[in-house]
């Protein structure tokens, strides 16, 4: 994996303090057009270099939680071209969280599943509580 360029790499930090900043002023188009400034940052192949799977995964993170969770489909589908561990339950959360505010609950119950799974329940944690809740009432009914 190569790493980003010190330069390059202080130029993506400054846009994703500006992209929060964007969230938490209510502007989520404002802040995925911040993330794509930022990702147009990473070089081709974006897949070998080191910081492409952080980034996409953080927009993927502050997009399902903006308000506009559609935003965050986008981030979903980088995230699929990129190396991804396969033992990290992070992106399958994120990805039920998306489809959850999106209404998806068959495709949400599905990466909850395996986040819960992977993570044995800790990725749950230091979330927002309906998540889980809907994970367990999903299971209990076996689906």
């Amino acid at each position: 994996m190569i790493p980003l360029a010190t330069e390059k790499m202080s130029k993506m930090q400054e846009i994703g303090r500006q992209a929060r900043a964007e969230i938490a002023a209510g502007n989520p188009d404002a802040a995925q057009a911040l993330l794509e400034k930022a990702w147009q940052l990473i070089p081709l192949p974006r897949a070998q270099c080191h910081d492409s799977v952080s980034l996409a995964r953080g927009a993927l993170r502050l997009m399902a939680f903006s308000g506009k969770p559609s935003l965050a489909l986008r981030w979903i589908s980088e995230l699929e071209n990129l190396p991804v561990s396969d033992l990290d339950p992070g992106p399958d959360f994120l990805q039920g969280v998306t489809y959850y505010e999106l209404c998806d609950l068959r495709r949400a119950y599905e990466h909850f599943q395996r986040s819960f799974t992977m993570s044995k329940g800790r990725c749950f944690v230091d979330e927002d509580p309906k998540y889980l809740a809907f994970y367990r009432e999903h299971a209990a009914k076996g689906k």
